[in-house]
């Protein structure tokens, strides 16, 4: 179940997934050339066969031809989960310690879980991970060279520690082996505005360890209402562009029934490029919601988010400069506009300035999947 796709760089790929053979979710993996014939054992090889299940599994390419995974995982004590990571090179082979080894030095009695993981441009991993030792979940990060050790304190250095939780984060490269991290942020909750809810949050951390910004982020968007599902990439000029779903014009408030898709772009100093609180994306009627985001060869932002402005999930895609203009029109172009719903939306890279979107689509009465070039 679950299964992860990564290329091998030699025109194949490496699928990963969660498998219960062994009775528990253990982490299996095969490799396919670009033939599609299997390269590994045609049962796949185990990444990962501790005790316990192993999930909320992330991985990337090693840039060597293999892959490095990280999961959350109980094998120490079935009540709390510490961060594992393992790297299998190119041959199916696990390069560090069997069953992998930990991102974060053991704290007794915590949660650790969602990790994400990004590249440090040196062949090593930066990850992030919710984490639960200060009574609320926070956010903690490790970085790991390519030989699997940790390059900054072992128990992980904060994020965000706030006394709120911190959900839904993502990373993206800041291009000099640190990391841009965004989240949704409960802190402004209980400030006594019953308007405020979740806030959108980032912070970079540099290649040493060290905040870049102030302590615990910086506010991406703290509009009245919810703002969430954050998704960011490096604009490829030092700084990160975010986007996210937001509710800010949802008149029913608590309701969610009109959600609009806003963006921001941070410089490598955390200072906004763009509207305060956010561009709009689309602000059309209906819901807008679960957006993703890459950058083209030049550099532009491209959006894609799920759109009921026609009484049925559809796809749409919108497009933005530099500077934060629309491209595509203000409330975007449609990418799949048919009767039936269309839903978990991803993007990827083209040829040039063109982008591809694969999406789940149930026109037929029966879910396929179907992708278009734009």
């Amino acid at each position: 179940v679950k299964p992860s796709l990564v290329s091998d760089g030699l025109g194949g790929a490496i699928v990963v997934w969660l498998d219960r053979r062994n009775g528990n979710l253990d982490i299996f993996c095969q490799r396919l050339n670009w033939q599609g014939d299997l390269e590994w054992n045609e049962l796949g090889v185990p990444l990962c066969a501790a005790p316990g299940d192993q999930k909320m599994l992330d991985v990337i390419s090693d840039g060597a031809g293999g892959i490095i995974a990280v999961w959350s995982d109980p094998r120490a004590d079935s009540s709390f989960s510490r961060i594992y990571c393992q790297r299998m090179e190119l041959s199916g082979k696990p390069y560090w310690a069997d069953n992998g080894i930990p991102v974060c030095a053991s704290v007794k009695g915590v949660r650790q879980e969602y990790p994400k993981i990004v590249s440090d441009e040196k062949k090593g991993i930066i990850a992030v991970w919710q984490d639960n030792r200060n009574g609320g979940f926070n956010l903690y990060a490790q970085k790991m060279d390519n030989m699997g050790r940790q390059q900054w304190v072992s128990e992980g250095i904060p994020v965000c520690v706030k006394e709120a939780f911190n959900f839904s984060h993502a990373l993206a490269s800041d291009g000099e082996g640190g990391v841009f991290v965004t989240w949704t942020d409960y802190r402004n909750v209980n400030t006594g505005n019953a308007a405020n809810a979740s806030d959108v949050y980032c912070q970079r951390i540099k290649s040493a360890g060290e905040p870049a910004w102030s302590p615990n982020g910086l506010p991406v968007c703290a509009e009245a209402n919810y703002q969430d599902y954050p998704c960011i990439v490096s604009d490829k000029s030092k700084g990160a562009l975010i986007v996210w779903e937001d509710y800010r014009n949802d008149k029913a408030k608590e309701a969610y029934f009109d959600t609009d898709v806003y963006s921001q772009r941070m410089d490598a100093s955390g200072y906004p490029l763009w509207e305060y609180n956010g561009a709009p994306i689309c602000t059309m009627s209906e819901v807008q919601g679960r957006p993703r985001i890459i950058t083209d060869s030049d550099g532009s932002p491209v959006f894609v988010w799920i759109d009921e402005r026609n009484g049925f999930m559809n796809v749409y895609c919108g497009k933005k400069n530099g500077m934060g203009e629309a491209l595509w029109g203000r409330d975007g172009v449609a990418a799949a506009a048919n009767r039936g719903d269309q839903k978990r939306v991803e993007i990827v890279a083209s040829a040039g300035n063109e982008v591809m979107v694969v999406w789940e689509d149930y026109r037929s009465a029966n879910w396929d999947i179907f992708a278009q070039r734009i």
